[in-house]
């Protein structure tokens, strides 16, 4: 799961709010569009065996936005992190490999069907797109240390909040409101959400981020251009953060903040995709899912993941997510070989229902092994691409060593109904691969529902974004 937000140009906002109330409306503005457009359509997260016997997770957030973010935010299990957040490691942007992905899954689609004895033509592989007791007692302080930062490679800069260490469970919670320690519920959040910001706000500070590039500052501050200067927080600035903050805090979890590069002004560089590098010395059992659920985790229990969410790995790894509730059952994530998404005789006529090839209204048995062929081959040329674009990302970029590019195991989460808890995978015993037929069907039904909804607002499809 993951929240995103903005406040309304903020660094304009610091120039021309001479008028009283003028940052006050515009954070009230922030606030009501925080959400509004914003899509990780196409995430992919990429699982990688070392040569050296090191795993590599690499996960890409493609973020869809008509605003202009400052701060994304992501809880992780602490134990991805390790203790000291070593395992997360500085990183550029890999490139987006989601169309050589979707070419694997669902290769029927972009092989044309065969004149007789025809060779296949194949369409491009570009990508798409880039409560409690009240009393009079007074909150015990809560300390966290400064946010650990991690300086990527293209200027953006990701801060750990070490949430683990602070964050209750709701009966933890309600025993310390029992014993005195809080007043009740939102004296406890109020205490939470005010040990990460101060957290946040001396990270950003040790590492040369001014404030007013994220929050709005109160009227009466006048900025001081050295980021260790006086600064006041708008105090609807302040409640922006935190309502996009408390929900995502979970017992066992740290806080991931993603800020992107500031040009001199203020305004935060374009981008169409954070990576985040996990660099593990050997094989370990739970391994980060970023950003499957977006915003408010507590809005249902199991909600449909409604954008695609890829899974890749060099290894066959079946996988499972942990269950809402203790009792639960896991729900299993298997991994599957390209050969398990090749279509079947009847799908041609499915997938390509004007085709010209038929002889007395029945496709011959050799255009259908043509096309069968041909997706079989794209399969196969999109495996190479896709694993030589993460190649030079891991060898060139990150500094690893390489991997074995000769296995491919992937699978798709869209249209699944999930924990909307779900931050991690974990490993689980083998598992048959029937289910690769349902991740093709989870596909296309997700893209049917795009081309209604795109008819309904006289649109192209691939313009509509769902939003979450």
């Amino acid at each position: 799961m993951c929240g995103g937000f903005t406040y309304a140009d903020v660094a304009d906002q610091q120039q021309h709010a001479a008028a009283q109330g003028t940052a006050l409306a515009q954070a009230a503005i922030a606030k009501l569009n925080a959400h509004k457009g914003v899509s990780c359509d196409e995430i992919a997260c990429v699982m990688l065996t070392l040569e050296d016997a090191s795993v590599l997770s690499l996960q890409r957030l493609p973020i869809k936005s008509p605003h202009q973010n400052v701060m994304y935010m992501l809880p992780v299990p602490h134990e991805c992190l390790g203790p000291n957040s070593e395992y997360l490691i500085a990183s550029g942007n890999m490139p987006c490999v989601y169309s050589c992905i979707d070419a694997i899954l669902d290769p029927a689609p972009h092989v044309e069907v065969p004149e007789i004895a025809d060779t296949p033509r194949y369409r491009s592989l570009s990508a798409s797109g880039d409560e409690g007791d009240s009393g009079n007692v007074s909150a015990p302080p809560i300390r966290l240390p400064p946010a650990h930062c991690v300086e990527n490679t293209d200027g953006s800069k990701t801060f750990v909040l070490h949430t683990h260490t602070i964050v209750k469970s709701e009966q933890d919670m309600h025993s310390a409101i029992a014993a005195g320690q809080y007043k009740d519920v939102p004296d406890y959040h109020q205490a939470t959400g005010y040990a990460c910001f101060d957290s946040l706000v001396e990270g950003l500070k040790r590492n040369h981020v001014p404030l007013y590039h994220l929050f709005a500052h109160d009227d009466a501050c006048v900025i001081d251009p050295d980021p260790d200067g006086p600064f006041v927080v708008h105090p609807i600035a302040m409640l922006n953060f935190l309502d996009e903050l408390l929900p995502l805090l979970m017992p066992g979890h740290d806080m991931l903040v993603c800020v992107p590069k500031f040009d001199d002004k203020g305004v935060p560089a374009p981008r169409s995709a954070f990576t985040f590098a996990f660099h593990y010395p050997a094989a370990v059992a739970t391994r980060p899912l970023l950003g499957l659920v977006h915003n408010d985790p507590t809005i249902s229990t199991n909600p449909r993941v409604d954008e695609n969410y890829a899974i890749v790995s060099n290894v066959t790894m079946p996988i499972s997510v942990d269950p809402a509730i203790p009792s639960g059952v896991p729900t299993q994530l298997p991994l599957h070989p390209t050969s398990a998404f090749l279509p079947k005789y009847a799908e041609l006529d499915e997938v390509h229902p004007h085709h010209g090839s038929r002889v007395g209204g029945v496709t011959p048995y050799e255009v259908v092994d043509g096309w069968l062929s041909g997706c079989e081959k794209l399969q196969q040329m999109a495996m190479q691409k896709l694993w030589a674009d993460v190649a030079a990302f891991v060898v060139d970029e990150l500094k690893l060593p390489p991997f074995d590019a000769s296995t491919i195991a992937l699978t798709n989460l869209v249209g699944m109904h999930l924990p909307a808890t779900t931050t991690a995978v974990r490993c689980e015993p083998e598992l048959t691969t029937a289910s690769a037929i349902n991740v093709k069907k989870r596909m296309r039904t997700v893209k049917r529902e795009r081309v209604v909804r795109a008819a309904r607002h006289d649109v192209a499809p691939e313009a509509m974004e769902t939003v979450v």
